[in-house]
């Protein structure tokens, strides 16, 4: 998996591909980005110790295990990822967290914007929205992430690579809508917290309200919260704003109103808090979509059919 970093590394500087690279004594990763695929990004990661810190995610998350396995917190139950296997993950999920991984447990990862996607209204991707969480080992989503890597990696035309996320695409709709519901299981108090946080999600909710719905003292409360959904109770409402304030900002809303609308006190509140999740501040991450193609387009979708 190091050979994909160093090869990522040096396509970079030849083919029209946003890579980023950080290489420590913990982990190698690469973040890759396809001008022609609007609201798509590509990462690779080998854990060896460290991770990422937990970020509530509003893309689809892929994750391709290609070497090692590890178990995946989900509520209250662990998932197990081995290698050959693809972690299916609904948005406005935690990011996922290995625990118990095998040395050098290897993957590829997928994060799609469904907002971003043909048929985002769709009944279909609605379902796919509160899918839930599914290891699978079927074949057209496993080989369809596979071959979606190989044509950024290789700077495919433009035209492939949008086929190459359509064909998989409609291979997680068919599994979500096969498999159903796979929502985590929380402790009662913990689903009622999440709940009210997504309501209010732009409200300044005390500690104290949320421990009087939870039924338990506030410790208790921030300690299991954090356990089963991954995040403590005030920066999972942190982040619950920030996957909104994403939303607006590709849809072209100006970033005071989406400092207003999500909840921050300013919009330098709002690039600040935006800029620690994301990566780079609101108004570089709406230049970085608007620099990328459209989703893709009704050809693209036509060759999959």
């Amino acid at each position: 998996m190091g050979g994909i970093v160093g090869v990522a590394a040096s396509m970079g500087k030849e083919a029209n591909v946003s890579v980023m690279t950080n290489a420590t004594d913990d982990r190698e990763r690469v973040h890759l980005r396809s001008p022609v695929l609007r609201g798509v990004e590509l990462h690779t990661a080998t854990w060896r110790g460290v991770q990422p810190p937990p970020t509530l995610l509003s893309q689809l998350a892929l994750m391709l295990c290609d070497d090692g396995g590890c178990e995946v917190g989900w509520g209250r139950q662990q998932q197990s990822l081995t290698a050959g296997a693809v972690l299916v993950r609904a948005p406005n999920q935690v990011s996922v967290q290995m625990q118990r991984a095998l040395p050098e447990t290897a993957c590829r990862v997928v994060l799609v914007e469904p907002d971003l996607l043909p048929g985002a209204a769709s009944a279909e991707t609605r379902r796919m929205m509160r899918f839930g969480s599914l290891v699978t080992r079927t074949a057209p989503i496993v080989e369809g992430v596979r071959a979606l890597w190989d044509a950024v990696m290789q700077d495919a035309p433009a035209i492939e690579q949008q086929s190459r996320l359509a064909s998989l695409m409609a291979a997680v709709l068919e599994l979500t809508a096969r498999e159903g519901p796979r929502p985590p299981i929380l402790t009662p108090a913990v689903a009622r917290t999440r709940e009210a946080l997504h309501e209010r999600f732009a409200e300044e909710v005390p500690l104290e309200q949320l421990a009087e719905l939870a039924g338990m003292s506030k410790c208790h409360l921030v300690h299991l919260f954090h356990k089963e959904v991954g995040l403590p109770p005030h920066a999972y409402q942190i982040q619950l704003r920030v996957a909104r304030a994403r939303v607006l900002v590709a849809a072209g809303v100006p970033l005071a109103e989406v400092a207003t609308m999500t909840g921050f006190a300013d919009q330098s509140h709002l690039t600040r808090l935006f800029k620690r999740v994301v990566g780079m501040p609101p108004g570089q991450y709406a230049a970085l979509l608007a620099s990328q193609s459209a989703p893709p387009t009704q050809a693209a979708l036509a060759m999959t059919q």
